[in-house]
Parts: structure tokens; C-alpha cells; sequence
């Protein structure tokens, strides 16, 4: 998600500038993310710019760090985090022009290569 996150919105930030929590509160601030444009939060209900702005704690950032850097306490998994993660992702990529590369099939794969 960090590298996705870099990839559509680094421009706005130095390289210095560019951490995850920085970049979460740009997709709310400047690119008007809200819950209901995130599809887990639309259907499953409950809040997640907050725990993206920093306004609620631990924010997505503080649980990345605890998770990447192993905090033994705080370390659990949360319920919904993978789908919050993909719903991110896909708002980030959301007007990103989708190519084909090409349709051809490669001798050894049963399906058409696309990207």
C-alpha cells in the first residue's frame, strides 16, 4: 500500500516527506476520500478516515510500523485491515488508465497475459 500510496501522490511531497501518515492524510485532505468512498466501510458500516488523518488513534500508520518493526504487545491482527488496504489501493488507482499489454498467450500459460 506504501508504494502504491508513493506512486500516486509522491509528487506532492519531498522525498523526505514522503511517509505513510503523510500520504494517508493527503488521500483525505486533497483527494476527498471519505467513508463512504471506501467499499468495506460503505457495506460493513464504521470509520476509517480518522484512523488515516490521525485523528483516532492507533492510526493506520502506527499499525504498520507496529507490525513491520514487531511491537510483541500491540502486534494482533485486526478484523478488516486487508480489505481497508485493497479499498485504499483501488481509490488510489481509481482514474489510473488501465492498458493491456497484450492478448496474446504465452506457449506455456493457459490464459491471456494482461496488465
Amino acid at each position: 500500500m506504501e508504494l502504491a500510496l508513493k506512486d500516486r501522490y509522491g509528487h506532492a511531497f519531498r522525498p523526505q516527506q514522503r511517509t505513510l501518515s503523510n500520504l494517508l492524510r493527503h488521500m483525505v485532505e486533497v483527494d476527498q476520500l471519505t467513508d463512504m468512498k471506501i467499499p468495506v466501510i460503505a457495506r460493513c458500516g464504521g470509520t476509517a478516515v480518522g484512523f488515516l488523518t490521525g485523528a483516532s488513534r492507533p492510526t493506520l500508520a502506527d499499525r504498520r510500523n507496529a507490525m513491520a518493526h514487531g511491537d510483541p504487545f500491540e502486534g494482533l491482527p485486526v478484523g478488516g485491515l486487508l480489505e481497508l488496504v485493497r479499498d485504499l489501493i483501488e481509490y488510489a488507482y481509481r482514474e489510473f488508465p488501465q492498458k493491456t499489454v497484450s492478448t496474446e498467450t504465452h506457449s506455456s500459460l493457459a490464459f491471456p497475459i494482461t496488465r
